[in-house]
């Protein structure tokens, strides 16, 4: 039987391995502040280009995920992007 992490592809997260874990997750960002993030980010996706929480001004964790879902656009992979402070742990989400 072959495992799912050896079925995923380098330099993603498997999302069911995130559901299982014990790790707190702070709330959504909303809607405007999520656009923004993402329109920032994706004029800066290169290593240093981390925005800054909207709320706490902490540097924002980026990950690369695979869909878990059927997409509307033609990427495979989504963005997450998590707030670094334990206080505070914002996120959102964008299609790749």
């Amino acid at each position: 039987m072959v495992d799912d992490q050896q079925q995923q592809k380098p330099g993603t997260e498997n999302l069911d391995a995130l559901d299982d874990s014990e790790a707190e997750v702070g709330p959504l960002l909303g809607f405007e502040e999520g656009q923004t993030l993402e329109r920032y980010d994706r004029k800066h996706p290169g290593q240093g280009g981390d925005p800054r929480c909207p709320r706490c001004s902490a540097t924002m964790v980026r990950s690369v995920e695979l869909h878990p879902a059927p997409r509307s656009d033609n990427s495979p992979f989504r963005i997450r992007l998590v707030c670094s402070s334990d206080d505070c742990m914002v996120w959102t989400v964008y299609n790749w």
